[in-house]
């Protein structure tokens, strides 16, 4: 790789690298993408139910954090992926936007761009939501939401007994207003996990300006004065 150059280079192929390739290279951009981790080709990533499996794995970091003192100075596992996909590749596929009073709030305090209504187009425009309401959910965007997804009757009657002990139902949790107990939304298509790997790269993953580089870890990046020339892997 050492005579190669790109437009872009980007270290690591998680939930934001996969989106930035794509946009590059719809841009016209040649870009490559270093991945520490190999494809996902352990089968236990395609059931979001087995990701039990995948901690510990060859796809996990297995990151722990230093002995916490209110947890019985235990030192708690982080499963963080490494793997084409990422963590949304170990994650439980649980889309959660937030709040619209958080966004509105970072902006308040000077964080210039990050008010509800200025993150809501990047948000309707990255999922595939049928069931939203158009005003607020996106319906064209590369990664499937869903929640008509199949349930374990355990998961219908938390449900109803939420709502029996007085928490109100929210049929759309990702709408700005988190409050209340509602189905959870997923990133899944036809039963299996759907990050975004499967959404935004894989599709385009023999593109002439894309060059996927898996099982390489980035040592260093190569700077020059105050401009970036690569990296070292």
């Amino acid at each position: 790789m050492a005579g190669q150059n790109f437009d872009f280079i980007i270290a690591g192929a998680g939930s934001s690298g996969n989106v930035i390739a794509r946009r590059l290279i719809d841009a016209g951009k040649t870009v490559a993408i270093i991945e520490a981790g190999p494809y996902d080709t352990n089968p236990d990533i395609t059931k979001v139910y087995d990701l039990g499996k995948l901690w510990h794995s060859e796809q996990d970091w297995d990151y722990r954090t230093l002995p916490q003192a209110h947890a019985n100075n235990r030192e708690l596992h982080i499963p963080r992926g490494k793997v084409m996909g990422g963590s949304h590749a170990l994650n439980a596929t649980i889309w959660v936007r937030g709040a619209k009073e958080d966004y509105d709030t970072w902006a308040y305090l000077g964080c210039d761009g990050w008010s509800w209504d200025e993150v809501l187009p990047a948000f309707k425009a990255i999922e595939n939501y049928p069931q939203g309401d158009p005003e607020t959910r996106g319906h064209d965007g590369l990664l499937d939401v869903r929640s008509d997804y199949e349930t374990n009757p355990l998961q219908d009657a938390m449900l109803e007994a939420g709502q029996q002990a007085g928490i109100p139902l929210n049929e759309d949790y990702n709408s700005g207003n988190p409050v209340g107990i509602g189905r959870i939304q997923a990133n899944v298509k036809d039963g299996n996990r759907f990050n975004t790997w499967h959404a935004y790269l894989k599709p385009v993953a023999d593109h002439d300006n894309l060059t996927i580089i898996t099982d390489a870890k980035v040592q260093r990046v190569i700077v020059d004065g105050d401009t970036v020339t690569g990296v070292e892997i």
